[in-house]
């Protein structure tokens, strides 16, 4: 049975979710609200680990090629990743430029 992505993140009905742009199997995608940043935070930590490229860093290629899929990666923004189930799972955190909001993306990775 392959991952269920809404599964990894459990009940988010505690956090704030702007938009639930999909909400599927295979790919999430929702605008959060910034103030429930650190909430969102340790549930991506929970499942997935520590950021591997927190805000302000930049990029490796490999994560620059994980992340097209999800429409890239740029410096302001965070990226997790981690195997799990012998697949990639790769979260992608894009602040708004609003500071009210963020996207989150979160599929597997074809590898």
């Amino acid at each position: 049975m392959p991952i269920s992505l809404p599964g990894l993140l459990g009940d988010v009905s505690s956090l704030a979710v702007d938009e639930k742009r999909r909400w599927a199997d295979e790919a999430v995608e929702i605008i959060g609200l910034t103030a429930e940043w650190k909430g969102w935070n340790q549930r991506l930590e929970s499942f997935l680990g520590p950021a591997q490229k927190p805000a302000g860093k930049k990029p490796s290629p490999e994560q620059e090629r994980r992340a097209e899929p999800g429409g890239g990666i740029r410096k302001d923004q965070i990226y997790f990743e981690r195997s799990i189930e012998g697949r990639t799972v790769v979260a992608l955190v894009w602040p708004w430029g609003d500071n009210t909001h963020f996207t989150l993306k979160l599929y597997p990775c074809p590898d």
